[in-house]
């Protein structure tokens, strides 16, 4: 996990919001990112390794540009994505819950606001690309129409609402050919424009034009959405992980950008002294990857 403190820069949040500049520069260190991790790799580079490349590589990239004086950028990684369970049209179905966590946090003088998307990394060079595979199946049924589940580990039941395709999940098209990747709603077939990169979406993220809304509060349990958003990151952050693919070996989660997050979580004690973690070989884990975009737009 890496978040900056650096205040040095010659961007403010405004600036990065309506600026075509900040896009341009999401999309080329996202580029960096995965060719940083592609030099790492033991073995062919996996769907995980875009993952640690987008929650590790990339926020240490846009941290050390220097151009965002009020926007930190983190990220936490682990191997496998959080399985769920759930009454699918005729039997019981599991799935995993999606691969990347984006949560943005706004500091404004009015308090606190957070934004999150979960994202399903999907593999393809080609437009558009047909879903195929059962387990892609089962995952669209689960965003499309929402069905009460549960996670593992956490024990915990989520009835999210509404029933429908909504901006907290989407799809996320990886290009191998140029690294990048493109957004794309839920569907049986899925494309991706040129208009709609990560970097758009990041920057709708932080304009609050993508992704759901959470509570700034861990403790509300009225908002089903906000329960799961603040559970997952409450087990993402109790860890240390791995990835041998990539020599990541003992990360610890804790670092002093997450802090904000975890003192705001019920049982702090648990997180900081957490058992060490090796997620290569579990498969249903209830951590999931974070990328964190931290900004403060208060007025100074």
């Amino acid at each position: 996990m890496y978040l900056s403190k650096s205040r040095v820069s010659n961007y403010g949040c405004d600036d990065f919001v309506n600026n075509v500049i900040a896009i341009k520069d999401i999309n080329r260190n996202i580029h960096k990112a995965v060719n940083t991790v592609r030099s790492k790799v033991k073995k062919d580079l996996q769907e995980p390794d875009y993952t640690a490349a987008l929650a590790i590589e990339f926020p240490k990239l846009m941290n050390a540009s220097g151009k965002y004086p009020t926007i930190k950028f983190g990220g936490c990684f682990i191997h496998q994505s959080p399985r769920v369970k759930f009454m699918g049209r005729q039997k019981q179905e599991s799935c995993e819950l999606g691969d990347l966590l984006v949560l943005v946090r706004k500091q404004t003088m009015d308090g606190e606001r957070y934004n999150a998307a979960l994202l399903q990394f999907k593999m393809s060079d080609k437009s558009p690309e047909e879903l195929k595979k059962d387990g892609d199946f089962k995952q669209l049924f689960l965003y499309e129409n929402w069905p009460e589940f549960e996670i593992g580990k956490l024990k915990s039941k989520y009835d999210i609402r509404p029933k429908v395709v909504n901006q907290g999940a989407l799809y996320c098209m990886i290009q191998e050919t140029i690294p990048q990747f493109y957004m794309a709603e839920p569907m049986k077939t899925m494309s991706y424009c040129h208009n709609n990169t990560f970097g758009r979406f990041l920057v709708n993220m932080i304009n609050r034009q993508a992704g759901r809304a959470i509570s700034e509060e861990p403790a509300r349990k009225d908002d089903e959405w906000s329960k799961l958003i603040w559970d997952l990151i409450e087990n993402s952050l109790n860890t240390k992980f791995n990835r041998e693919n990539v020599d990541y070996k003992n990360v610890t989660r804790l670092s002093d950008g997450f802090l904000m997050l975890i003192n705001k979580l019920p049982d702090i004690d648990s997180i900081i002294n957490g058992n060490d973690y090796n997620g290569v070989n579990d498969d249903d884990s209830s951590g999931i990857s974070i990328l964190f975009i931290d900004i403060d737009d208060r007025e100074k």
